[in-house]
């Protein structure tokens, strides 16, 4: 009811529901590049959910079955797509495993289990060594997903997967800073306050800044730094807290 999974999915999720109406002019040529061809006429595109929608035999399963039986191109971060013959047609998907991910997590029979941790380790090495990779069977040895993935009988799991690999890790300190008030601020009867956060003392005590500043972090703004465009959950992938923070003070802060 909250919509958390939704926002947690973010852009992903925005270009499985509305992708088609989303695609810029510039979008439509990394299309054309990567698929190899000249022009996009004869072909459909839809996101995960819009094809759901629009094809009675298409359901989530369905979709996400599909998807993972081909190779997807990346087009940017969190934007994917392939390319499908579906009754005669050509087919361009784009993220094609959102719609199964957001059943699978709002389902009453699903639960998620929240947990905020705090330590020094460094970003990279939670992601990368804790967590382990996307997909568990090269995840590293020892991590969760590589624990999971060798043993997943032992904890009563059919299969993991990348589609079920089971933990999330956020992917740097504002990315991190969203996810905790996206879910822990829509959890009822909880004293939830952003100012709690290390971010917001940061942002206060070292930089002076206050709560607008704070708010438009959480918009993941869009600066252009050496020539190119990035938003700062991005920039600041796999960066530690410290250093994402300076980032932002002079990267994003005044991005329009």
């Amino acid at each position: 009811e909250a919509k958390i999974i939704e926002r947690h999915y973010g852009f992903i999720n925005r270009m499985s529901t509305h992708g088609s109406k989303l695609l810029t002019d510039l979008d439509l040529e990394k299309i054309k590049q990567v698929l190899s061809i000249q022009s996009l006429e004869g072909y459909k595109i839809f996101g995960g959910h819009e094809l759901v929608n629009a094809h009675n035999g298409i359901d989530e399963q369905k979709v996400t079955d599909m998807w993972y039986e081909k190779v997807s191109y990346r087009i940017g971060e969190g934007f994917y797509i392939q390319v499908h013959d579906i009754e005669g047609e050509k087919i361009i998907i784009i993220n094609g495993f959102n719609p199964h991910q957001i059943k699978h997590f709002t389902s009453p029979k699903s639960k998620i289990v929240l947990f905020l941790l705090q330590t020094d380790t460094d970003w990279f090495t939670l992601r990368n060594t804790f967590v382990g990779d996307t997909y568990p069977e090269n995840a590293y040895e020892g991590s969760i997903r590589n624990l999971l993935f060798r043993d997943s009988a032992k904890y009563g799991i059919k299969a993991i997967s990348v589609a079920d690999n089971f933990v999330h890790a956020s992917s740097g300190p504002f990315d991190s800073l969203f996810e905790i008030c996206n879910f822990v601020s829509n959890i009822e009867g909880i004293n939830f306050s952003r100012k709690n956060t290390n971010i917001y003392y940061l942002l206060k005590e070292k930089y002076g800044l206050g709560d607008t500043e704070f708010s438009k972090a959480l918009e993941n703004p869009v600066s252009e730094i050496n020539g190119q465009k990035t938003d700062l959950f991005t920039y600041t992938k796999n960066r530690n807290t410290f250093e994402s923070v300076a980032d932002y003070v002079k990267y994003f802060k005044d991005a329009v």
